[in-house]
């Protein structure tokens, strides 16, 4: 054979070759407590993420083998981690149109309204419009707008138009400029669904349900192309702080959905959307037509699609424009009040549900009151029989009120409940309660029900239509049944409630199926999409009572990170070190040595042209120096040399069951001083016990810059000059 000299190896050229393990992870979250959504396992310490996919769960120990120097990490110090929130019913565009007007979500009476709108006018003195929303039923006595709340408004905003929507978005309140903006006075009327409140003597209140607001909406300046595009970037954000990856958008036109693809093509879109156009009378063959094409174009995106149709066929239950089974129940003694009539006329909403469920599309039908319940379910049903179709997910949102004998035809139908919390919550219930009566409240809000009938449950916000679109605030409702006060004491039905898990459920993995896509979302395992969110809190283990008070730390969609709370996170890289193995053809240690655990990488060099590489080339790398990047929490520099010192024998097989070529020389390349320390310690310690039959034959020298030729390793001994080499031989063996 060629002895391997020490000039050799001090000579030798290298090429570099990086070998890594099969699996290499951009992003690991460790240390935490992480719901996958399964049953087994229900939890787990740690995931490794590789692009946008999660590539790996597990403990913490074995998942961190995955990390290479560039692997970034976070350390989630118990913290609880699940898969993002899918808000499944959202009206994305108006809500983030929303942040910028006057905010009301957070006045709890009148007086707080109006100061809420008085420091805004004196705010933004050059707004020529004041717009806003989130104003409550039960700020108003009666639960709308009155001829003196009218008085409030003119006074604090003077000749500037206001326009202000409720929180549910089925009413508007206005002062008298916009109403003379839009010609509005006592003897306007309008015929349609909704209608203009008026006093005891035919004066406009201010106050428009439903269709009517169009009266005023209409001659309200529409924001432009760029001022939508911006709000829908705070939109995201705003969605990123509370923990939102995914969402269905409830309502909208193609030309909505074509501002969210000119920001995912600008790469700025950080949401995964599904989007359900909206359909109605004025619904032409071609907006139909368009419709289809979209769906076609954008079904199987990974990030924004379109393939629903929201139909609304009723209003809400605090203005009664809900149909109702029977009469409202604070229905005037003059009969006012005392039922509705459908949003859309029942033989339109039929013709147009056959034809858009024959097309292929899942439906949303807006149905709030148990008579539209049962209409829609009864639609549904024979849109299926009429077509023969079956697997469409179509959904019935809402459902505020529901008969018993409904709740089954849920799952018979294959039709899913589309559901809020946050429309439960007690606090806001006053105006709401009143209307439904004591008689049917056991049937409202029956989340409870609904899991025990086998119905695919699933929860959202209706944001900018709700009170709180924050979705801890609705697992603390779904969960509680009261407010964050404890009101009220037992809970508001309680017999509705459901558990954490099932509300997480609910958020999580019943939007991915909503949205057709339960084998990517949705839960935490191999393979699916790495959109995941950390909690400030255990919420499985903290008094429910606590649930409101968490937030969300950390926010990750597509395997980005999108939301860091006050950077509270820490984000680090791996701890690595290195170690520069010398020796004459090592065919099979460099494999052997990139698999044990904690190496992160390996460099190997070639000798190459001579007998021995051409007769052992089946053997595996022929190499005269390994260099070896390796975690040093998992592996020890020691650990390391014992096991390269193990496998130094003629006998070692490499991964294939072949010898692995040793030279009976090899050499050890000390970085600093307490490399060559512990080195020296181990050979000795080693020939002390017998262990190690080799011999020393150099003495401990300076180390020279024999690895010139590969630029990694002379980079690095320029930044840590004065290495050591130690030569030793096995002499009881020749190869």
């Amino acid at each position: 054979m060629r002895k391997i000299s020490i000039l050799t190896i001090l000579l030798s050229s290298f090429i570099s070759i990086v070998a890594q393990t099969s699996i290499s992870a951009d992003l690991i979250l460790f240390n935490g407590k992480i719901w996958t959504g399964n049953e087994s396992p229900a939890f787990v310490e740690a995931i490794a993420i590789s692009g946008n996919k999660i590539t790996r769960i597990g403990g913490t120990a074995d998942i961190k083998k995955l990390a290479n120097p560039a692997t970034k990490l976070i350390d989630l110090e118990g913290k609880l981690a699940t898969a993002g929130i899918n808000d499944a019913h959202i009206h994305f565009l108006d809500g983030s149109l929303g942040l910028a007007g006057v905010d009301l979500y957070r006045s709890q009476n009148f007086q707080e309204a109006l100061n809420a709108i008085e420091n805004y006018v004196k705010k933004y003195p050059e707004k020529k419009w004041i717009t806003g929303m989130g104003w409550q039923y039960n700020l108003f006595e009666g639960g709308m707008p009155t001829a003196e709340a009218l008085k409030e408004l003119d006074r604090i905003t003077k000749d500037r138009p206001v326009v202000l929507d409720a929180y549910d978005g089925h009413s508007i309140w206005v002062n008298s400029t916009a109403m003379k903006l839009a010609g509005i006075s006592k003897e306007t009327r309008y015929e349609g669904f909704g209608s203009i409140i008026k006093d005891q003597n035919g004066n406009p209140t201010g106050a428009f349900t439903e269709a009517a607001g169009s009266i005023i909406s209409k001659i309200v300046p529409p924001p432009t192309r760029e001022e939508k595009l911006q709000a829908l970037r705070m939109g995201m954000k705003y969605a990123a702080s509370l923990g939102i990856t995914s969402i269905q958008n409830a309502s909208g036109s193609v030309e909505e959905f074509l501002l969210y693809e000119t920001l995912l093509k600008k790469g700025e879109f950080t949401l995964r959307s599904s989007t359900a156009f909206s359909a109605g009378k004025k619904t032409t063959e071609a907006d139909i037509q368009e419709f289809i094409k979209v769906k076609n174009r954008t079904r199987n995106h990974p990030i924004l699609k379109a393939a629903s149709i929201k139909f609304m066929l009723d209003g809400v239950i605090e203005s009664h424009t809900s149909p109702m089974l029977e009469p409202y129940s604070d229905a005037g003694t003059d009969g006012s009040n005392a039922n509705s009539d459908f949003a859309l006329p029942l033989d339109v909403y039929q013709r147009l549900l056959n034809r858009f469920d024959k097309e292929g599309f899942q439906i949303y039908t807006h149905a709030i009151g148990d008579r539209t319940v049962r209409k829609a379910l009864n639609a549904y049903e024979k849109a299926m029989l009429t077509n023969g179709t079956k697997g469409r997910r179509h959904r019935i949102e809402h459902i505020e009120q529901s008969s018993p004998d409904d709740i089954p035809r849920f799952s018979q139908l294959g039709v899913m409940a589309s559901m809020e919390p946050i429309h439960a919550d007690p606090g806001n219930i006053a105006v709401w309660a009143k209307a439904v009566g004591e008689k049917r409240l056991p049937h409202s809000f029956v989340w409870q029900s609904m899991l025990k009938n086998k119905v695919h449950l699933v929860f959202s916000s209706d944001w900018p239509a709700c009170t709180n679109p924050d979705p801890i605030r609705g697992l603390h409702i779904a969960v509680n049944r009261q407010t964050p006060e404890g009101k009220p004491p037992g809970g508001w039905i309680p017999e509705q409630r459901i558990t954490i898990k099932e509300a997480l459920k609910s958020y999580t993995q019943e939007g991915a199926y909503s949205s057709f896509e339960e084998t990517v979302k949705g839960k935490i395992q191999p393979g699916y999409l790495a959109d995941i969110i950390v909690f400030s809190q255990d919420l499985f283990t903290i008094p429910s009572m606590e649930i409101a008070k968490t937030k969300v730390a950390l926010t990750l969609f597509d395997g980005k990170i999108v939301y860091n709370d006050a950077e509270k996170i820490k984000i680090t890289n791996m701890k690595t070190e290195k170690a520069i193995l010398a020796g004459g053809c090592f065919w099979g240690v460099e494999e052997l040595i990139r698999h044990l655990p904690g190496v992160k990488s390996t460099v190997v060099g070639y000798t190459g042209g001579d007998v021995l590489n051409a007769t052992y080339r089946n053997h595996g790398t022929h190499a005269e120096g390994i260099t070896v990047t390796y975690d040093p929490e998992i592996l020890s520099y020691r650990k390391l040399l014992e096991y390269f010192f193990q496998i130094h024998n003629p006998t070692t097989k490499n991964r294939q069951g072949n010898d692995i070529g040793l030279s009976y020389r090899s050499a050890i390349f000390y970085l600093d001083e307490a490399q060559k320390e512990t080195a020296v310690q181990l050979i000795k310690e080693m020939e002390a016990s017998g262990k190690w039959p080799g011999k020393i034959v150099t003495e401990i020298e300076p180390a020279g810059d024999f690895w010139d030729a590969e630029k990694e390793h002379q980079d690095y001994l320029q930044k840590n000059p004065g290495g050591y080499t130690c030569h030793f031989e096995r002499p009881d063996w020749k190869l």
